[in-house]
């Protein structure tokens, strides 16, 4: 099971649920509507990344960023997918990444960077 192993010897890593996306259909717009299934990963270690706010004259925006490094492989992320993180939702940003030892070529695991909008 993803998720499961420890490739990087990770101890207190956390519970994140992956919202793995698929298209059920078109909107008016032709554009694909989505659905999505949880998947718990396990010891997945979170970066804090940055956080951004833009003023628009009576609404404010705030952009939060985190990277979410995955200790158990590649849950095979897709840029439709989003997170539970500490209670909050956030959207991939792009696909994940592995991590290669650039010496022996062995994988460690993956990351992805995630973000969410407030306002």
């Amino acid at each position: 099971m993803l998720g499961s192993g420890n490739m990087l010897g990770v101890e207190n890593g956390e519970q994140v649920t992956h919202l793995k996306s698929f298209i059920t259909g078109k909107d008016q717009y032709r554009k694909n509507v989505y659905d999505y299934t949880p998947q718990e990963l396990f010891n997945v270690v979170i970066g804090q990344g940055s956080t951004a706010e833009e003023n628009a004259g009576e609404l404010q925006q705030v952009d939060d960023f985190l990277t979410l490094y995955f200790t158990a492989g590649d849950p095979e992320i897709k840029a439709t997918d989003h997170f539970i993180v500490r209670g909050k939702r956030y959207e991939a940003i792009g696909y994940s990444f592995l991590w290669k030892d650039p010496f022996s070529g062995e994988v460690f695991g993956a990351s992805v960077k995630v973000k969410r909008r407030e306002g």
